[in-house]
């Protein structure tokens, strides 16, 4: 394995995505604030995402931007502590294994093929701090450009804890100030009811 090989994490709003593709059509500020996490997190901010790693690259379009981006955090937190992880997304037949030797970390992109057996499709090295950082700046970008382009977003309390802690100490006056009006407009809103309870049965 190399351990200079370049890591490159990359992504773009799909085009006409002015708040089409970051959120579902019609939404309201209501509905952002009170949106659950995982339709947050599985539904909205598509994108098109681009990983490399060496001589790897792997494509995806119309993928959640946090889904990913989380989904790869959990998988190299599990990488340091077991020595191999998965990034999986069945939905779209997309597998990337991680496998760790030391800071070393080989990658394996597996897809699915029509007998609907994995095959291998490419593999790229790298170290493990190099994904690492290339995954924290993934997140960190995804979080600064789609509440640039949609600021609403932040009116979610997923989206603002994530931002919160991802990304407004790395980005600069600019993103904090975004984050602060947000933040104010929030404490103006007068708070949700609580969702109903699930209804009981007897029997």
């Amino acid at each position: 394995m190399k351990p200079d090989e370049p890591v490159d994490i990359n992504f773009r709003i799909l085009d006409g995505a002015g708040g089409a593709e970051l959120l579902p059509a019609g939404a309201k500020a209501d509905d952002i604030r009170q949106a659950p996490e995982w339709e947050v997190r599985e539904r909205w901010m598509l994108g098109a995402v681009t990983l490399r790693v060496g001589t790897l690259l792997v494509e995806v379009e119309q993928m959640p931007l946090l889904d990913f981006g989380l989904s790869l955090e959990f998988a190299l937190r599990d990488l340091a502590l077991h020595g191999r992880s998965d990034l999986s997304f069945s939905d779209r037949s997309l597998l990337i294994r991680f496998t760790r030797d030391a800071d070393l970390v080989d990658v394996t992109h597996w897809q699915s093929t029509a007998s609907r057996e994995w095959r291998v499709t490419a593999t790229g090295a790298a170290s493990y701090v190099q994904l690492a950082a290339a995954a924290a700046r993934f997140l960190r970008a995804a979080l600064d450009l789609c509440t640039q382009a949609y600021p609403d977003l932040l009116l979610n309390n997923e989206i603002e804890r994530l931002y919160r802690h991802a990304a407004v100490r790395e980005l600069g006056e600019a993103q904090f100030i975004r984050h602060t009006e947000m933040v104010r407009r929030r404490l103006q809103q007068p708070p949700s009811d609580p969702p109903s309870p699930p209804p009981t049965t007897t029997s």
